[in-house]
């Protein structure tokens, strides 16, 4: 739970920083939308297109932070058993 929480921590801000620079930068790097467009769509669903504030700016930021802290803790859970599993040695082995 610990990996997961420093995760999301780590991706919300992450993602503050992309919000930040897609501002300062606005259409010359389309590369810095790719990660946050899916944090701007949910936040228009909730806050509507024109009137998206601050709640929904936050909203739109926590849900994305937190299905890539889901996915991001998928693959470190899986990569870790992955190894554990290579790692032990043959029964018939010593």
């Amino acid at each position: 739970m610990r990996l997961f929480i420093r995760l999301f921590v780590g991706i919300f801000l992450v993602q503050l920083a992309l919000y930040g620079m897609a501002a300062a930068f606005h259409g010359d790097h389309p590369a810095l939308y790719l990660v946050i467009i899916p944090a701007i769509w949910i936040a228009m669903v909730v806050g509507g297109v024109h009137s998206a504030g601050i709640l929904s700016f936050v909203i739109g930021i926590a849900v994305t932070a937190l299905f890539y802290a889901l996915l991001a803790w998928v693959v470190v859970v899986g990569v870790k058993f992955v190894r554990s599993e290579t790692s032990k040695p043959e029964s018939g082995q010593r």
